[in-house]
């Protein structure tokens, strides 16, 4: 079963790149999200390391074209709900920019994080992100794939 993988997002157009370890296990023990690096360094009143700016706040971590984190919804039939398009926007939680691609080592996320013309879903790491898709697989405990079977979810899915 798949720990940590890492994720390097951008904010269109190329404002702000960032480099992000995703573990399925944080201190809480639920997934976290943790920025290791950022460039540009945005403005901050109080200077704070990287490895120190965390999103915790959710039981399951959709990977999406962002990763989400959020808490399942109940069904009426007491079962919790695990696919991120069925579940209320108030149980969404923190989450990233979009996703330029995901990684397995940290060695291949630093050179796809150092590398220019950055854009979500960038296809020259589509090998990459699919290893990791699949290292998930469909009965991952907190990371959740969202696929694009639903019509309105097909542009969110993180597919190229």
């Amino acid at each position: 079963m798949l720990e940590k993988f890492f994720a390097v997002t951008v904010v269109p157009p190329d404002t702000v790149t960032s480099l992000f370890e995703v573990m399925a296990r944080g201190e809480n023990g639920c997934p976290c999200i943790c920025k290791i690096e950022s460039c540009p360094l945005p403005k901050r009143r109080k200077k704070k390391k990287y490895a120190e700016i965390m999103i915790m706040s959710g039981h399951l971590l959709a990977v999406a074209k962002w990763l989400q984190l959020f808490n399942p919804g109940r069904l009426k039939s007491g079962r919790q709900e695990r696919q991120l398009n069925k579940v209320s926007t108030l149980l969404w939680r923190g989450g990233t920019p979009p996703v330029v691609a995901l990684f397995l080592t940290e060695d291949k996320a630093r050179e796809c994080f150092t590398s220019s013309d950055l854009k979500p879903c960038d296809p020259r790491w589509k090998k990459d992100t699919e290893d990791v898709l699949a290292a998930i697989g469909e009965n991952h405990p907190t990371f959740v794939i969202c696929l694009g079977r639903w019509k309105h979810w097909r542009d969110r899915a993180l597919v190229y």
